[in-house]
């Protein structure tokens, strides 16, 4: 039986070691698929997520690797724009991955080529892929809160926006939006937290 002691303590010890190398790696170096999309999507306390202001970097959909901007107000934008937006638009843009142009460029979104056929209209892209329309609702209302004004707002309701907005989001009393299950009152259980922990720490182990 001395065989299966040895073979026990080898896999043990490969396994440790695994998991370390795992952990230093997410830690210093990350799988970009996995840690480029959370550096510009982030959370927000009334509209539940958007993008990072003032970002200049990469995106990565799938296989598809993609420049990635935004401005002062953390609306997508060309990385090409050498200036600040303003406060003062025509003509918004609001819906979810598809409106956002999710994997690709501003510049071929449609909202890209809108604004490049009409560059005496003054256009914002308010999309974030998985908004719904009460993230629609909230986002505008705090945008208008800010000081930004607005002449024209197009809503692109998507199909998907049925489902978010009946399964995925809950309006509180305070206004705010939140996904469900991850409010206060619903705790999250074992395995969710244990899964969480895993992703975050162990990405070999995960996108294996």
């Amino acid at each position: 039986m001395r065989w299966i002691r040895i073979s026990f303590g080898v896999f043990v010890y490969t396994t440790f070691l695994f998991l370390l190398g795992d952990f230093a790696f997410t830690k210093l170096i990350g799988i970009p698929s996995l840690t480029s999309e959370q550096r510009f999507r982030i959370a927000h306390d009334f509209y539940h997520h958007t993008f990072q202001k003032n970002f200049n970097g990469q995106g990565i959909w799938g296989a598809n690797v993609y420049e990635m901007c935004t401005d002062e107000h953390g609306f997508k934008v060309s990385c090409s724009q050498k200036i600040l937006s303003g406060n003062t638009f025509d003509i918004a843009f609001i819906g979810d991955s598809f409106t956002e142009a999710i994997g690709m460029t501003y510049e071929n979104s449609f909202v890209g080529v809108f604004s490049r056929n009409y560059p005496q209209l003054r256009v914002a892209n308010l999309a974030v892929a998985s908004y719904s329309p009460s993230i629609y609702l909230n986002k505008i209302e705090r945008l208008l809160e800010e000081g930004l004004y607005f002449d024209h707002f197009i809503v692109f309701i998507d199909i998907s926006d049925v489902q978010d907005e009946g399964t995925a989001y809950l309006r509180t009393p305070n206004g705010s939006i939140y996904q469900r299950g991850k409010i206060n009152k619903e705790p999250s259980s074992f395995y969710t937290d244990l899964k969480a922990l895993i992703n975050n720490n162990f990405q070999l182990f995960t996108f294996a």
